[in-house]
């Protein structure tokens, strides 16, 4: 009979190939993350992020079997955090209405651009492949969906047909504005930012109206 032992010894063994990957996986990530900091995405290569990673490329491949599926993950890696950021908790003033979380989800989502240069280049630069683009449209429904959700903790939606559709649209709104700005700028300028909030709350007031009952 197999003692308890045995079998827990075993458990470990096979973890530990996993856990190295893992560690692995994430050092690529982060060294691409980093080159996209200060270089072209279109001057990248995976054998650059291994190198920065002090991974071997024959490695690499294991993990990414090419520049452009590491720069897929990337993206998925910031659809799961522009979600966190933007909807942390809201703060509300007694006289705010709907617009405020409109405004605070697009300066959070502003910010966090700003601090993550890779993020920018590789979601809303002028050179983002079509497929991340593609990726990031996906994102921009889920983001819709908990704007949805987070407007309805605090408000009273109005049923009208098509509404995860519209919240869609407004959040790509916002994008195209940062878009803009970036490929004039370099940069989300706070000028953007405000053009972006203005033109997704005027969208958005085509359905919501003004004011919604709290």
């Amino acid at each position: 009979m197999t003692k308890p032992s045995e079998i827990n010894t075993r458990k470990k063994r096979k973890s530990l190939p996993q856990n190295r990957g893992n560690v692995r996986r994430e050092k690529l990530i982060l060294a691409g993350k980093s080159l996209l900091e200060e270089r072209c995405i279109e001057e990248i290569s995976l054998a650059n992020v291994a190198k920065l990673a002090e991974i071997p490329l024959a490695s690499s491949y294991h993990f990414f079997p090419n520049i452009n599926s590491l720069w897929v993950e990337i993206a998925s890696v910031f659809g799961t955090e522009i979600s966190q950021v933007i909807f942390k908790s809201f703060t509300l003033d007694e006289d705010d209405n709907w617009q405020a979380i409109i405004r605070i989800c697009i300066r959070r989502a502003a910010e966090l651009y700003r601090n993550n240069r890779s993020y920018q280049q590789l979601i809303i630069g002028g050179k983002t492949p079509a497929y991340i683009k593609l990726a990031d449209r996906r994102n921009d429904e889920v983001i819709g969906r908990l704007l949805i959700d987070a407007i309805e903790d605090h408000f009273v939606i109005p049923d009208f047909p098509d509404q995860a559709q519209v919240f869609f649209h407004a959040v790509e709104i916002a994008d195209l504005m940062f878009m803009l700005s970036v490929n004039k700028h370099d940069e989300i300028t706070d000028t953007m930012e405000e053009e972006a909030k203005r033109a997704s709350i005027a969208y958005l007031k085509c359905y919501l109206g003004e004011f919604l009952h709290q």
